[in-house]
């Protein structure tokens, strides 16, 4: 028999009025909270991949890449959900990046607390 990995969708949610991420202690609890507010509440999905510190790499994150073979600096991005993947600048896939391009992926803030950031 074979195995199938199915990964677990985890969400944070960037509260616009208080300007700070919600703890999220019940995924359901969260959502009926954004329906409730839906201007509010900034539904942001996580990708189940960390970055080269173990920290998970969320939707909305600043990134930087890092060449693997000289450590060099080569693009400081955000981390966009859309079409169904992470990715960034919507064409580069995060898993092609972390596997095919040899890059080490630090985060390094989020588009809400640290926008400035990108350049």
């Amino acid at each position: 028999m074979r195995e199938i990995k199915i990964r677990i969708i985890k969400y944070k949610f960037w509260d616009k009025k208080n300007k700070e991420f919600l703890r999220v202690l019940c995924l359901a609890d969260a959502f009926k909270e954004y329906e409730r507010n839906p201007d509010r509440y900034i539904p942001l999905q996580c990708s189940d991949l960390p970055d080269k510190n173990g920290v998970e790499i969320c939707e909305g994150d600043i990134i930087e890449m890092y060449q693997k073979n000289n450590n060099e600096l080569a693009l400081t991005r955000e981390v966009l959900f859309s079409n169904g993947s992470f990715n960034i600048d919507n064409s580069y896939l995060l898993y092609e990046l972390e596997k095919l391009y040899l890059v080490n992926i630090i985060v390094i803030g989020n588009i809400y607390e640290n926008k400035d950031l990108i350049k």
